[in-house]
């Protein structure tokens, strides 16, 4: 798609226009002349013209929602896409099948437009055979079209685990939506979809003035919530480029649920977890902080684990009742986290838990005498609810 800037600049004339009346809206342009606007929704939400008569001002006010309407409209179509997207060089993957399915003939645009067609199987044929055709031992990039790998999907849904890159969103753009169309977080609310490169700004956070204080504008805050959440609902399809497969097809809903291993395969993963925790046994809280459903029975489940658990563990190295609670509850150690304090996570909604927070503190005081001993910060521990929503 091209960018033409008459029609670019056009646009932010009119919101210039909306700026005198309301309020200054944060603009800026990156070196491939798109424009990002920093807050779509801040001119509708400012009262500062609250010193004009009542009429005059309910007039502007239905003048600058019905503008405000057709600039939300204007976001992402094919005149403005420009506006809400920076457009960078595809992955080499994105052309990954150059040598091995087209012609030397072909154009790009031909190329890639039958990497769109392509299932799954054929693109991981085309990605081994793409060296082949070179003649070298050079590794093979792994395709970043693939909608039906759940790790795929799973190392996507990853990066936005970190609070400080993503906040947590309405479920219509939350991560999980945003990861099954291709895109994965870069920081500070961007994403960026692995094959096409477009990068995308999401913000809806509410307006608050120079003191932090929350502006309002006649109850009208969770219809201009709205409004954005079903914009960025609509541009996670329509902001991939036009030849981008990610456009035509994202991951199916099914995609999230947990698939159904050979108990063999079950038990040797919840080992796995189990003996992650071990090493960190000094760091985990006491069992008594757990908050379980009254019809979870420990000690009968305890009663039929079957290999590797051992039936009878000797003495010297007793079953830890607390690191398999944590283990059945899907958690697994992330002691690179806060190697000191001790964490846990979950590797298919990326929930870190703080178990330093169901442990009693206790204080050391400079005079020698016997520390006191502190509550917790968190007086119960419930594996479910650590768990995000959206968890299988």
């Amino acid at each position: 798609m091209t960018f033409d800037p008459s029609k670019s600049w056009s646009l932010q004339e009119e919101l210039q226009q909306l700026i005198s009346q309301i309020e200054e809206v944060s603009v800026w342009s990156d070196e491939t002349n798109s424009i990002w606007f920093e807050d779509t929704a801040s001119f509708w939400l400012d009262d500062s013209n609250s010193s004009a008569s009542e009429d005059n001002s309910s007039s502007d006010m239905n003048n600058t929602k019905r503008k405000f309407n057709a600039l939300l409209n204007s976001i992402g179509s094919s005149s403005s896409d420009d506006l809400t997207r920076t457009t960078k060089q595809a992955r080499t993957s994105y052309d990954l099948t150059r040598s091995a399915t087209s012609s030397p003939n072909l154009s790009t645009s031909s190329r890639t437009a039958a990497v769109a067609r392509m299932s799954k199987t054929e693109l991981k044929f085309a990605a081994a055979n793409s060296g082949k055709a070179r003649g070298t031992d050079e590794p093979v990039t792994k395709p970043s079209f693939l909608p039906g790998d759940r790790e795929d999907f799973l190392e996507r849904l990853a990066t936005f685990r970190n609070l400080t890159d993503w906040m947590p969103k309405p479920p219509k753009v939350n991560e999980v939506a945003w990861a099954k169309r291709g895109w994965a977080c870069q920081r500070l609310e961007r994403v960026r979809c692995v094959t096409c490169n477009v990068e995308i700004m999401v913000k809806l956070n509410k307006q608050e003035d120079e003191n932090g204080k929350l502006i309002k504008f006649a109850g009208m805050e969770s219809d201009i919530e709205q409004a954005l959440v079903d914009k960025y609902a609509e541009l996670i399809i329509t902001s991939h480029d036009a030849l981008c497969p990610w456009r035509k097809r994202g991951c199916d809903d099914s995609i999230f649920r947990q698939p159904i291993y050979p108990i063999t395969t079950t038990f040797q993963a919840l080992k796995a977890r189990y003996d992650s925790l071990l090493p960190m046994a000094a760091l985990l809280p006491a069992e008594s902080v757990f908050h379980l459903p009254p019809t979870y029975d420990l000690d009968a489940i305890i009663a039929q684990l079957p290999h590797p658990f051992p039936a009878n563990p000797p003495e010297d190295a007793p079953l830890n009742r607390v690191a398999l609670l944590l283990a059945l509850f899907g958690f697994t150690a992330r002691p690179a986290h806060v190697p000191k304090l001790g964490s846990v996570d979950c590797r298919v909604c990326f929930r870190t838990v703080g178990l330093w927070l169901y442990r009693p503190k206790t204080s050391k005081p400079t005079d020698g005498s016997p520390g006191v001993e502190r509550a917790a910060a968190m007086a119960a521990l419930n594996p479910l609810e650590c768990h995000k929503d959206y968890c299988p």
